[in-house]
């Protein structure tokens, strides 16, 4: 299935199997540069956003030493959501907004 960005992506085909779609809003195809904020001053990891929904996101991250939890700034818009990581597998890391829902957040993103 060929997935371009503002694109909901149906079904679980960039969901590790075995992981059940619990999601409420859709996912939309990103691709997009992101740093993962810790609270040490200058200890951002850099990662991929592939996907983003309005209650959570795909990440693409080299870094095995991940936090729980951690703010995640989007590059390009300047946008930081705080997030929970909700399953890892490999170098891709799911992770659920825990701030303030922000309704289409991901097609606004994906817009830009």
């Amino acid at each position: 299935m060929q997935v371009t960005a503002d694109q909901p992506i149906h079904g679980d085909e960039s969901m590790p199997s075995g992981y059940l779609e619990r999601r409420k809003s859709d996912r939309v195809a990103v691709r997009t540069a992101a740093k993962i904020v810790l609270p040490q001053p200058d200890a951002a990891i850099d990662c991929l956003a592939i996907n983003l929904s309005d209650g959570g996101a795909q990440l693409q991250v080299r870094a095995t030493d991940l936090p729980d939890v951690f703010v995640l700034h989007l590059t390009e818009s300047g946008k930081q959501r705080h997030c929970r990581v909700v399953w890892r597998q490999g170098a891709e890391t799911g992770v659920a907004f825990t701030d303030r829902i922000q309704v289409n957040f991901g097609r606004r993103i994906a817009a830009r």
